[in-house]
């Protein structure tokens, strides 16, 4: 159904302290999950991660920085098992239940979607310049560059792309190769 994707710096107890409450927040949603953890508290992750996940995880031992998180999550992202990859940030928690997960992807295989942002939301501006096709889960804008430059020309600070997002493993590949 979908792999979670962690290329993550934990370099502070707070980070991993947030790294574990995220976890918890959507811990059960997938049983694919691909991790890559550099920092200070490196050991500490992993052995938290390992603890809970058991064989759902393939860990990755990526750990130098000067190679750029791109390069990093390029090599991590074939082994992904599904279609659909979330980009986890260790400072983001879902607040959603966790048994509709499926029915999103659902619809965003259904709905050709790409990208769904799970955090942000771009502060909720973006909802009101577009045509919305609503699904039970999702409102989908199926966006080109004509309908995104009036939005992006009146000085908004926000990008197309976040990286908080649930991507088609397709798309993102594309992205990690720009």
């Amino acid at each position: 159904m979908l792999t979670i994707f962690g290329n993550l710096k934990i370099n502070s107890e707070a980070k991993l302290q947030y790294l574990k409450d995220s976890f918890f927040s959507f811990s059960e949603i997938s049983d694919d999950w691909l991790i890559n953890i550099r920092g200070d508290f490196r050991s500490e992750a992993i052995l938290f991660l390992k603890e809970k996940l058991k064989d759902k995880a393939h860990f990755f031992e990526l750990l130098d920085d000067a190679r750029g998180w791109t390069v990093n999550a390029s090599e991590m992202l074939p082994r992904a098992k599904y279609d659909y990859v979330l980009v986890w940030l260790e400072d983001h928690m879902n607040i959603a239940p966790q048994s509709i997960y499926e029915d999103i992807i659902n619809e965003m295989r259904v709905g050709g979607v790409e990208y769904t942002p799970y955090s942000w939301w771009f502060t909720g501006k973006i909802r009101k310049n577009f045509d919305i096709q609503k699904s039970k889960n999702l409102d989908i804008v199926y966006l080109t560059k004509e309908k995104w430059a009036p939005f992006s020309a009146v000085g908004e600070n926000n990008y197309l792309i976040q990286l908080t997002g649930i991507f088609s493993k397709v798309f993102f590949e594309k992205l990690l190769k720009k």
